[in-house]
């Protein structure tokens, strides 16, 4: 079966293909495109909004290539080692270290953008406006306690 990422939701072909939820990612993308609030749409294992939304035009992020969502790295790694329901597996070092992974590529990228803000003209605000809400939201992913920048 095939499993599809719309913002937190994992979500299988059956519920993609389900009457009307065509339309409405459709409405959702194109009100994203046109700078408008998208409706937020609510699928079984989590919610698609503007606030998790990483790309509408298909651009490949180079500060994004390594990332593993952690919900998804779970359900994966539960079927690679069999896990069935009921049943524990002592996954959380490893889902730890997948976190820690996660967290250490967000805070290079915000190293690199306060590097990047510092050098900005001080009259490329419009510039300088996009790379900070890039930050913040690089700063929110990060997880470790240790790794979050004051």
């Amino acid at each position: 079966m095939l499993y599809y990422a719309q913002g937190d939701a994992i979500i299988t072909e059956d519920e993609l293909f389900e009457e009307g939820t065509h339309t409405k990612l459709s409405q959702f993308y194109a009100d994203l495109e046109a700078e408008r609030k998208p409706v937020p749409i609510r699928f079984s294992t989590g919610t698609l909004d503007l606030d998790n939304v990483i790309s509408i035009d298909g651009t490949p992020h180079e500060e994004l290539i390594s990332f593993t969502p952690t919900a998804a790295s779970a359900a994966i790694l539960s079927r690679f080692f069999g896990i069935k329901d009921g049943q524990a597996q002592p996954l959380d070092s490893l889902l730890d270290a997948i976190k820690l992974y996660n967290d250490f590529g967000f805070r290079q990228e915000i190293e690199r953008l306060d590097k990047q803000i510092a050098g900005l003209p001080d009259g490329d605000q419009k510039q300088k406006t996009r790379l900070v809400k890039k930050r913040e939201a690089l700063a929110k992913n990060i997880l470790t306690e240790l790794l979050k920048k004051p």
